[in-house]
């Protein structure tokens, strides 16, 4: 849907696509190895709570900006550039819908935990400490990822990939962090 320039214009737009999905990687992979940081030690357990914790915040932030309302990270301002070039009403009609829900599910991780959390931190109380281990549901924000995924393909007219190299791409492939699988490349 975006053309060249546009990609151009909001390509921090795709970063934060892509930085959403690794952040949802480690977040999950953290969570699956927290039983085993309860054998260790408690210095080592809230070494994963506290990782556990920023890791959360940055996908908190990756995610609401993208529905910021006038920047080159999103979903709204991208929109409007495509209303002023006269894209195709249909698919312009299917992202609105798309952006319109994604606002009202991401309502709560802008109100309950960026601006009380993250962006405003300074005005709370130090009893808000044991705050720290109060986690979003981890199906919340895989679904909040998941949509945006939907959302960012959709303006770049092709999937964005989310890749690492983990080494030899023959025998250790890449990391996808949209899927958490590794993809091998079969050599000839």
């Amino acid at each position: 849907m975006l053309t060249s320039d546009l990609k151009e214009k909001y390509h921090p737009l795709k970063i934060e696509v892509i930085d959403s999905n690794v952040s949802m990687h480690f977040l999950k992979t953290k969570m699956q190895y927290f039983e085993d940081s309860l054998k260790i030690s408690r210095d080592h357990m809230l070494f994963v709570i506290i990782s556990w914790r920023y890791i959360e915040n940055g996908l908190i932030m990756h995610l609401t900006n993208l529905d910021d309302e006038r920047s080159s990270q999103s979903f709204h301002s991208a929109r409007k550039d495509l209303e002023r070039i006269n894209s195709d009403p249909t698919k312009l009609k299917k992202l609105k819908t798309k952006i319109k829900v994604f606002r009202q599910e991401i309502r709560f991780l802008k109100n309950d935990h960026r601006n009380i959390r993250i962006a405003h931190i300074n005005h709370r109380k130090i009893e808000d400490i044991p705050e720290m281990y109060d986690f979003i549901e981890l199906s919340k924000l895989n679904s909040l990822v998941k949509m945006a995924n939907e959302i960012g393909d959709m303006l770049w007219g092709q999937e964005i990939k989310a890749l690492f190299k983990m080494g030899s791409i023959y025998t250790e492939g890449y990391l996808d962090f949209r899927t958490g699988q590794r993809i091998y490349v079969k050599s000839d």
